[in-house]
């Protein structure tokens, strides 16, 4: 590993890492959000199943009435199908009741639906949303149903969900659906602001290795070119590598101009030698002339 990451430029491990931290970041934000959107879509399913049971608890309180002879099973399913037709939440959702052949009791939105067989009412997608609900509750009782349908004033079907509960000793189903498209503007939002600091972050991870990347290259490059100068016999042996900082490229500077400082010293030495040696052998040549 070591000669491998020496055989790449400086700064390409750093911009290397810079990578390695934006993928790793995207991974976790991208696991982070997936598990939001489940929470968000979690957290409507359970409301709606709080909300649907809160509906179905008018049905027994109704039930017991009768049970205990205070008042008769048709007045006792008429005041629960009125309560539960007043029943909103979140505006203008609201809660419906069907039997076990899928035949309308009470829909306080649509009220001419009531009596009628809806067993092959299909949504969008071919979905036949009220079988299902009874084939769910013919199973377990209770449960949810996912389907498509258009949001009021609207062409286009977005999702919805729906939970439905059964009561057994009237034959009734009371369910309510409500629209996700919410989830799904909270969950874009939070995407949005998340995705934006994400990338500021590697904005300045990335801007900060440049940074770095610079203090390191171009220190050592005036290393570099200055030795190359001085191999090729053209050096400048008076000039000095600048030393204004504290790591080891200063060091590596300040060892640099050591080196230098004597090679220059030694030339000084060895130039002012060979001026000696010559001018005593000119001494030497006009002493013997002389003689």
């Amino acid at each position: 590993m070591n000669s491998l990451l020496r055989s790449l430029k400086i700064p390409v491990r750093l911009y290397t890492q810079v990578f390695i931290v934006a993928v790793a970041i995207l991974v976790l934000l991208g696991l982070a959000l997936n598990n939001l959107h489940d929470s968000l879509l979690n957290s409507k399913r359970e409301s709606t199943k709080a909300l649907v049971q809160t509906a179905y608890s008018v049905f027994v309180q109704q039930y017991e009435l009768f049970k205990k002879g205070e008042i008769s099973e048709d007045i006792a399913k008429q005041a629960a199908l009125k309560q539960i037709e007043g029943l909103r939440y979140e505006g203008n959702n609201y809660f419906w009741v069907n039997d076990m052949d899928a035949v309308i009791i009470m829909h306080p939105i649509k009220p001419a639906l009531n009596g009628k067989d809806l067993s092959d009412f299909e949504d969008p997608t071919g979905k036949k949303l009220f079988s299902e609900m009874v084939k769910v509750v013919k199973a377990d009782g209770k449960g949810e149903v996912d389907y498509k349908w258009p949001k009021p004033g609207n062409e286009a079907p977005v999702d919805k969900i729906s939970y439905v509960i059964g009561f057994e000793p009237w034959g009734y189903i009371v369910g309510s659906g409500t629209y996700t498209d919410d989830v799904d503007e909270t969950f874009l939002t939070i995407t949005q602001e998340k995705l934006t600091l994400a990338f500021i972050i590697l904005a300045i991870v990335t801007l900060v290795s440049y940074l770095v990347a610079k203090s390191v290259t171009k220190p050592i490059g005036n290393v570099v070119s200055a030795l190359r100068e001085i191999a090729a016999g053209d050096g400048d042996l008076t000039q000095r590598l600048a030393i204004d900082g504290r790591d080891e490229i200063t060091l590596l500077a300040e060892e640099f101009n050591l080196f230098v400082e004597k090679i220059h010293t030694m030339i000084e030495q060895a130039s002012q030698t060979s001026t000696d040696i010559i001018s005593a052998s000119e001494q030497s040549k006009s002493s013997s002339k002389t003689a």
